[in-house]
Formats: structure tokens, C-alpha cells, sequence
């Protein structure tokens, strides 16, 4: 995430990203904090959100996990 584009990344982007039926994940990564904010469709049309700093990300579909020990390069 760049720092001129925060918050759009955060707040705009979603938006357009959830209306297309498809998208079951949205990942913001933020090198600056070390943490992933992870917005995700769970029914078709609710959307939750968390943020991760340690264990894995599962994104299912489409069956891939980050692991986030291996995602900032420590």
C-alpha cells in the first residue's frame, strides 16, 4: 500500500472490488505496520474484515493459504 493512495485502498477500492460478483478476498498489505487487512464475501453479500499480524491466511476459494511468517521477509 503506498502512502498517497491509502485511502483509497482502505475505503474506495472496496467498494468497486465487492461489486463485481467474483471477488471473495480483498488483501491490503501494510509493509509500514506489518499487517494484512483481509476483507472477505462470506455469503455472497456480507463482507467481514480482520486483521492479520501472525498465523495464516486461508482464501478459499481459490484453495490458497499465506502464511505470514514467511510475508515481511524477517
Amino acid at each position: 500500500m503506498s502512502p498517497s493512495s491509502e485511502r483509497l485502498d482502505k475505503a474506495g477500492k472496496l467498494a468497486d472490488y465487492f461489486s463485481i460478483p467474483s471477488i471473495e478476498h480483498d488483501l491490503i498489505v501494510d509493509l509500514k505496520r506489518r499487517d494484512v487487512i483481509h476483507h472477505s464475501r462470506s455469503d455472497g453479500s456480507m463482507i467481514s474484515t480482520r486483521i492479520v499480524r501472525e498465523g495464516d491466511i486461508v482464501l478459499d476459494p481459490p484453495g490458497i493459504t499465506i502464511i505470514m511468517a514467511d510475508t515481511f521477509g524477517d
